[in-house]
């Protein structure tokens, strides 16, 4: 018994000496705790003096805040290089990382504007040998960040501790690109000094010089070269950056980069060249200084154009006047037969037309569609244009000229068919199809243009091939303010195209109100049919117009007409899943159990669509809840199939029959399951079977 008692008293010494060491070990780590606080937020506050009394005290000097970052970071955070300065000489780690991955020197460059020690801080840091290629808190490596920045001291220091000139954020720009664009070119030569090289975007293959000569970068564009930019690099559509400044039509830069020695004559993807190009901008200044370097005057691209068709297409006529001067062939033609004339007149360029007229123009040349310049210039609206081929010889009777007529039509442009119809061609021009460019005007709610031509004495008569007039034309453009002035003409209000198909009847269905009131307020006849049996209602109700209904119902339309097929005006709305217009129908006496062509009714619309609101709606009405339509098939039916289970479960208390069948012996359960839809098989099972198989 003394044994044991002597055995449970070093087990208790030995429990009451492990728990004071826990303790005591408990209680060093609490001070531990707060020596290391001490210098967290020393160093946040830039309290240096504390700073170095706390690490004397003991705090560790690589401890770590809640968020992962150690004194000299937060010193760095907040700018504070004295407090930094005591770290480092402690031997902090000056590339530790936070949770974000960001170091001292991150957040010291971010932090080293506005702060009159910032640039002395990134200088510690940098001197401390502090990594440089690191990334900035917005995710850009810290050099990309600094020369967006503009800060040229701080990227001196970057560079200097061995940062890439040539990394790229995410976004593939570099520092050099960068600076560029924002033409900084003190940025650029301390970047190329180093070494940054200009290397094309892997995606499009463009440069940085490239980027200079597109926006206009004069100086930045010299200090690159300077640096060792390649000239004559080419992106992947072949472009140089002469090539791009060319097409701006910047002369000074296109001299400046034939003095740093880029290839004049090289041609892109498309075979266009410089020279192409510049004329193409109409600068002159620019043309003359890639002559003087040896551009090819005679260059043509890929589609066979030259100079003085690229000239054509500006609207700069100086151009075209100098080119011709240098011998241009003021006639020559592209690979698909277009004259610089018929480029300008397509472009609508009256100036540059004016100069090639001069220049004696062949005004008859076709391209290979068949289309002189006048055509092309009536096409274009192109009044102006227009005109000055009329006075030069141009022909608005003949072929050309009817053509033009008919292009201007089509255009909808009243000056340039006024202009033609002066010069001579007929207000009754038309097509191959016989449409006159009154019906074209009509159907393109052309109104100017129709007025002008009624004035001058349009027929409203003719009709095309396809038995249509003016009047079913303007009705099927849906113009109001053109069918009034047709109507006004003396077209007849009841007039039928080749369908037998009135005005009021494409009104009706795709037209605003404003027509269809028109026309009854003309006396349009509202119950005519068409070939296939359809009325002005009908149409309306298929269309879904609420409106157009109301008027046709108001003026005495019949609301028991049908198509040949069978619809009626409930039923087709019903298909059209047009509710607001089927509540109309029904309010004015339509038969809630009309059938259409294939024996479906409204109410099996109604079953088969996920809208158990509308379903009560029309519940209300008491249709007959088994018709069936020409398969067999019942509402309940076509609600099982869908798997409308709130659906199935309001016609059944309306009294629909679970136990009926379609012609091939199916139950709505039988749909249902073949369809999978288990919680409606449930509902509309059959609760005992009346000789039907389920």
């Amino acid at each position: 018994m003394k044994r044991a008692f002597e055995l449970t008293l070093s087990a208790l010494l030995l429990f009451a000496c492990a728990h004071g060491a826990a303790a005591r070990q408990q209680q060093q780590t609490a001070e531990q705790e707060e020596k290391d606080t001490r210098l967290l937020e020393a160093a946040r506050k830039g309290q240096a003096d504390e700073v170095r009394l706390a690490l004397e005290a003991g705090a560790q000097v690589e401890a770590l805040d809640r968020e992962g970052r150690t004194a000299l970071i937060l010193a760095a955070r907040e700018g504070h290089r004295g407090a930094a300065a005591e770290l480092l000489k402690a031997r902090a780690a000056v590339d530790a990382r936070d949770r974000t991955g960001l170091t001292a020197l991150s957040y010291a460059v971010e932090r080293s504007q506005g702060y009159t020690d910032g640039y002395e801080l990134v200088r510690l840091l940098t001197e401390a040998r502090a990594d440089a290629n690191v990334n900035a808190p917005d995710g850009r490596p810290l050099v990309v960040y600094v020369a967006d920045r503009g800060d040229e001291n701080i990227a001196d220091l970057l560079l200097g501790a061995g940062a890439d000139p040539n990394a790229a954020g995410s976004d593939g720009k570099t520092a050099l690109v960068v600076a560029v664009g924002r033409d900084d070119e003190k940025m650029v030569r301390l970047l190329m000094r180093v070494g940054a090289e200009d290397r094309p975007d892997p995606t499009n293959g463009r440069t940085a010089l490239m980027l200079a000569a597109e926006q206009g970068r004069a100086r930045v564009a010299v200090a690159l070269v300077e640096g060792g930019s390649p000239v004559d690099a080419r992106d992947r559509g072949g472009r140089t950056a002469l090539m791009q400044t060319a097409e701006r039509g910047d002369a000074e830069m296109v001299r400046l980069f034939i003095n740093q020695g880029a290839d004049t004559n090289v041609s892109d993807r498309d075979g266009a060249t410089a020279y192409l190009l510049a004329a193409r901008a109409g600068e002159v200044a620019a043309l003359r200084a890639l002559s003087d370097a040896g551009a090819r005057p005679d260059a043509r691209d890929a589609h066979g154009r030259g100079a003085l068709m690229y000239a054509a297409a500006s609207t700069r006529a100086e151009a075209v006047r100098y080119l011709l001067s240098k011998g241009a062939r003021v006639d020559e033609r592209d690979d698909e037969g277009a004259t610089a004339l018929i480029l300008a007149a397509a472009g609508n360029h009256a100036e540059v037309a004016r100069a090639l007229i001069e220049a004696g123009a062949d005004l008859t040349a076709r391209d290979s569609s068949g289309r002189a310049a006048l055509v092309h210039a009536a096409g274009a609206g192109g009044a102006e244009t227009v005109a000055l081929l009329l006075l030069a010889g141009a022909k608005a009777t003949d072929e050309d000229g009817r053509a033009a007529t008919l292009a201007a039509a089509l255009k909808g442009s009243a000056p340039v068919v006024k202009l033609l119809v002066e010069g001579g061609a007929s207000v009754d021009e038309s097509d191959a199809e016989g449409t006159t460019i009154l019906m074209i005007a009509a159907r393109a709610r052309a109104s100017a243009l129709a007025q002008y031509l009624l004035t001058k004495g349009a027929s409203i008569k003719l009709r095309n091939r396809r038995g249509d007039t003016a009047l079913t034309l303007a009705g099927e453009g849906g113009s109001a303010e053109v069918t009034r002035l047709l109507l006004d003409a003396g077209a007849p209000v009841d007039e039928v195209n080749g369908r037998g198909t009135t005005v009021l009847m494409m009104a009706s269905e795709d037209s605003d109100v404003d027509l269809v009131r028109l026309l009854i307020a003309r006396r349009a006849q509202v119950n005519l049919a068409d070939d296939s049996g359809e009325t002005a209602l009908l149409r309306a109700a298929r269309g879904g117009r609420r409106e157009n209904v109301q008027l046709l119902l108001a003026a005495g339309a019949d609301l028991k007409a049908r198509t040949k097929a069978g619809d009626t005006a409930l039923t087709l709305a019903a298909e059209r899943d047009a509710k607001e217009v089927v509540k109309l129908l029904l309010s004015t006496g339509a038969g809630v159990d009309e059938q259409n062509r294939e024996g479906r009714t409204l109410l099996t619309f109604a079953a088969e669509r996920d809208d158990k609101e509308f379903l009560k709606f029309v519940l209300t009405s008491r249709p007959r809840p088994d018709l069936s339509d020409n398969v067999g098939r019942t509402p309940l039916m076509y609600a099982a199939a869908r798997g409308h289970h709130d659906n199935a479960k309001l016609l059944l208390k309306a009294g629909a029959d679970p136990a009926l069948t379609d012609r091939q012996g199916k139950t709505a359960y039988a749909i249902a399951v073949e369809n999978r839809h288990d919680d409606t098989a449930r509902a509309v099972r059959p609760k005992k079977s009346k000789g039907a198989t389920p």
